[in-house]
């Protein structure tokens, strides 16, 4: 099936092991098999099941050819020579291509189509001018800088509220009054604690009958009128 390869040329195995089509597990069997049982490395990759008889083909009769000459077909066209993606996968990956941004080869990695080491190799070896270029489509590079650069709106109700807490923060009235009611529910919360005492309290001057012996009189004192004191 493949015929010798001319000097120069890597060998067969070798290319399908970089462009990450079969391990090197796979290549050392196929090198056994190969001396074992006198078939081309290319057919006992096809007998085990590995890559199909066209991939193989493809790679023996067109892949050199096509490395040393301008590719400009996208990349979905090799992709396909090589029968390592069909139409019909070829269009499920532009159509997710569209939702997601992303590059075609990107895309067919995402969908587990094919191995990101494939890709790299055949863009390396036949676009080289992608080799260096973001996974993201241009249009969505250039989708993405414009929303970086765009100017982040605000609403009007927001300066207003701020303005407000600063005019009333700042005027000295306000403050003013403010301190008057502190200071007013402070006298409410005190005038409301001394009417919740315990009926049984003293009157702050006390201590003034206390001291005198003759005119003091308990019964007085603790006479009282409606909860309150009376002398």
């Amino acid at each position: 099936m493949s015929p010798p390869q001319p000097s120069g040329r890597k060998r067969l195995g070798l290319v399908l092991q970089e462009a990450g089509l079969i391990t090197p597990a796979q290549l050392e069997v196929a090198v056994n098999n190969q001396q074992h049982f006198d078939y081309l490395i290319g057919e006992v990759i096809v007998l085990h099941g590995w890559l199909t008889k066209d991939t193989i083909e493809f790679f023996v009769n067109q892949w050199f050819d096509l490395i040393y000459r301008s590719n400009p077909m996208p990349l979905g066209h090799y992709l396909q020579m090589a029968d390592l993606l069909n139409q019909c996968q070829i269009d499920q990956i532009l159509q997710e291509q569209k939702v997601l941004g992303l590059r075609f080869g990107a895309t067919a990695v995402l969908l587990g189509l094919l191995k990101q080491e494939t890709v790299d190799y055949f863009i390396a070896h036949l676009k080289g001018d992608m080799a260096s270029q973001s996974a993201f489509s241009a249009h969505e590079l250039a989708k993405g800088c414009a929303d970086r650069v765009r100017p982040i709106k605000t609403t009007r109700a927001e300066p207003k509220r701020q303005k407000h807490r600063r005019s009333a923060s700042g005027n000295p009235k306000g403050r003013e009054e403010k301190k008057h009611r502190r200071v007013r529910t402070a006298k409410q919360k005190s005038a409301t604690a001394s009417s919740a005492e315990v009926s049984g309290s003293l009157p702050e001057n006390f201590d003034i009958f206390i001291n005198d012996e003759e005119n003091f009189d308990l019964a007085n004192v603790l006479e009282m009128d409606d909860g309150n004191f009376s002398l």
